[in-house]
């Protein structure tokens, strides 16, 4: 059987090759238009950062809330800026949690920073804390 010649001349090259790079242009299109419908322009990102991160400045634990729903309100709000580029260290998270848990979990509070180093003491762990303080 004979192979195909792979050259410049090759009719069925070049219409593979074209096709190709229409399909690769087609890609880089789509990934442009999602990158656009999904995040947005620098502006609308830079906006919607602030308006994040004062959402978790405000963040409160709810009275009747319970912990593992806090902290999957606050990972969601984590998650949501780190996809527009904002990366929060460990230790800002802990200690967020840490100053907005209610009342009831101050015993548990009190212990966690009595007993570990903050600024290496991870989300996780302090995750696992609260599911064991309970």
């Amino acid at each position: 059987m004979q192979r195909p010649c792979i050259s410049s001349n090759n009719p069925w090259m070049m219409l593979c090759f074209h096709a190709l790079q229409q399909l690769l242009q087609q890609k880089k299109h789509g990934k442009y238009l999602i990158n656009q419908e999904y995040v947005g322009d620098k502006k609308v990102i830079t906006i919607r950062l602030q308006s994040l991160s004062r959402e978790f400045e405000n963040l409160l634990m709810k009275q009747k809330e319970s912990v593992p729903d806090y902290i999957s309100r606050v990972t969601g709000l984590v998650q949501e800026m780190s996809t527009l580029g904002e990366q929060l260290k460990s230790s800002q998270i802990v200690e967020k949690i840490l100053r907005s848990l209610t009342k009831k979990y101050e015993h548990v509070v009190a212990a966690i920073k009595e007993s570990k180093d903050l600024e290496t003491y991870t989300f996780e762990e302090l995750k696992g804390s609260l599911q064991v303080g309970l």
